[in-house]
């Protein structure tokens, strides 16, 4: 149990509950966020990270959050 996310950024992980500073925090600024609104008028925003692995390959990370808290993610090898 991690209540306050501190070991989780610590170790650079993210992970659903945290807001958008502690993620910040973990895993640092986002290359690209894309902000949607849904019909109900809940703020939905991906962040999209880039890991370039060499200059012809880059690795994508996403994070997705609902007025402000993380609801999940995705990585892509």
């Amino acid at each position: 149990m991690d209540p306050t996310f501190e070991q989780h950024i610590q170790n650079k992980e993210v992970i659903a509950g945290m807001t958008r500073e502690q993620a910040l925090e973990a895993w640092g600024s986002p290359y690209q966020m894309n902000v949607t609104y849904t019909d109900r008028g809940v703020r939905r925003e991906e962040w999209v990270y880039e890991d370039w692995i060499d200059a012809g390959s880059v690795r994508h990370r996403y994070l997705y959050f609902e007025e402000g808290v993380l609801v999940g993610g995705w990585y892509y090898q």
